[in-house]
């Protein structure tokens, strides 16, 4: 090194600004080596080693440079080369390089020992006026080196998952979670968690045990929040109209027992879950309100066929009546034969009489029924021209159509009959619920399988994909 006071002092003085700036690069590639995550702790110890025992070399050697400019700044000409200490620390270095370069398998960490070899004591000798050039090279060498590992660290510490990148990762998360061991003790806990304690409560618990059992399940510390028990889950409603719903899971990890609690955002869920429970209540409204209808329809019904039997039957028996008078007056008794002729015209009279309506007439009238009290109906094809058999179709329509809205809650009812070469074919169908369970044929069914049968046909139900009952009348034997 006593070669340096051949050369200018602005190069000595660069000399010692380099050093400098080694060392500190070589400090902040020993602080990131901290930071560097090891599977095997040996293989750990043993690189700070290594960067302890390179950041001593490149000290000496920014000191000598430093001794070199002070006594050359006094015009002294002296030198301490630390012989000892210098092959010493080299031989420290050698061996730490050679076990972490065993130990990873890689060649490149006994580059530094051939670095560090141009700035023994011995290299002074051989390379003589050239070695602050050797001397120069190292500095630069071990400079790049501390460059290139403190970038690799920062790197790593990007893409490598540590204890704070999964506190800021679970900070992120919209959900509030917790984690907790089995005495309440919480080992994790992210903001949103802590905003829904101060949100529910007034204050951050410290126990997940305490949380748990006293505010939610006991409900003792609760602010102005609702809570609602769906299945094992609890949802509580805040004042600032959110819904959140707590779950809590047990883990099992190493023989050891942990509680997972987590809160959910559920707002746009509950509030759907709300409009079809008001959905629900207006359809049970408007299913009351059909069933009223159309037991009242029935009792107009009835009450206008009384009406219409006890006019007839007035008419019809008062004509009679009326002919025995007359003839009671006249002193002209009727005979016997007389009186059986009019018995006998009479019942005649009354079946005569009696007024019919049209099938379509009577499917008229249902499809208005069903649109006053806004069912929607449609119908695509014709009845049957047989009126006898479009009247059996009328009678299961309006059973059908019945059923679906007063059970089925249905907002529509589909009609379809088709005539072709196989016979007779209608399907019901509806929009409204699917039963649930096994279909228990009542009167009314069991009636409409009956005067089906009469005719050599079939009826059957099906609920998939939705609810249809489907009649088919052979061509040959309804014809037949």
């Amino acid at each position: 090194m006593i070669e340096l006071y051949h050369y200018a002092d602005w190069v000595r003085i660069l000399f010692c600004v380099v050093g400098f700036f080694c060392v500190v690069l070589q400090t902040a590639t020993l602080v990131y080596g901290f930071y560097h995550l090891y599977q095997d702790i040996y293989l750990r110890w043993t690189e700070h080693i290594l960067e302890v025992l390179i950041l001593l070399q490149i000290l000496i050697l920014a000191w000598f440079s430093a001794q070199i400019l002070e006594y050359a700044t006094l015009g002294l000409v002296f030198f301490d080369g630390k012989h000892l200490l210098r092959y010493g620390l080299f031989c420290l270095l050698a061996i730490t390089s050679t076990v972490v370069s065993i130990k990873r398998q890689l060649y490149y960490p006994l580059w530094i020992v051939l670095v560090t070899v141009f700035t023994l004591p011995v290299a002074e000798y051989i390379f003589g006026k050239a070695f602050p050039v050797f001397f120069a090279v190292a500095l630069l060498c071990y400079t790049l080196r501390s460059i290139h590992i403190i970038l690799l660290r920062k790197h790593e510490l990007k893409i490598t998952l540590s204890a704070n990148s999964i506190k800021i990762a679970i900070d992120a998360l919209p959900i509030g979670i917790l984690f907790s061991k089995k005495n309440g003790h919480i080992i994790l806990i992210n903001t949103c968690m802590k905003n829904l304690m101060m949100t529910l409560t007034g204050k951050i618990y410290r126990n997940a045990k305490s949380f748990y059992q006293d505010c939610l399940i006991n409900e003792k510390y609760l602010l102005t929040c609702k809570r609602h028990l769906i299945g094992e889950d609890m949802v509580y409603l805040t004042h600032e109209g959110s819904a959140w719903m707590f779950t809590k899971e047990a883990i099992q990890m190493k023989q050891q027992v942990y509680y997972q609690l987590i809160g959910a955002n559920i707002t746009e869920r509950w509030d759907m879950i709300s409009v079809l429970e008001d959905q629900n209540r207006k359809l049970q409204k408007q299913s009351e309100e059909l069933k009223q209808a159309i037991f009242n329809i029935q009792s107009i019904c009835y009450k206008e066929e009384s009406l219409r039997i006890k006019s007839h039957f007035h008419d019809v028996l008062g004509y009679r009546i009326a002919l025995l008078l007359r003839g009671l007056r006249e002193n002209k008794i009727p005979n016997e034969v007389m009186l059986a002729e009019w018995v006998k015209d009479f019942m005649a009279d009354l079946r005569k009489n009696e007024p019919t309506q049209s099938a379509k007439a009577h499917l008229d009238a249902i499809a208005q029924t069903m649109e006053n009290i806004g069912i929607a109906f449609h119908l695509k094809g014709q009845l049957p021209e047989e009126e006898a058999i479009a009247s059996i179709f009328t009678e299961i329509i309006l059973e059908a159509s019945t059923n679906a809205v007063r059970h089925g809650l249905a907002q529509d009812v589909i009609i379809e009959i088709e005539e072709n070469e196989t016979g007779l074919h209608m399907r019901i169908k509806n929009s409204g619920l699917t039963p649930k369970g096994e279909i228990v044929e009542g009167g009314g069914i069991s009636e409409m399988r009956r005067k089906i049968e009469m005719l050599k046909g079939s009826l059957a139900i099906f609920t998939e994909p939705e609810f249809e009952l489907y009649v088919c009348i052979p061509k040959g034997e309804r014809r037949g």
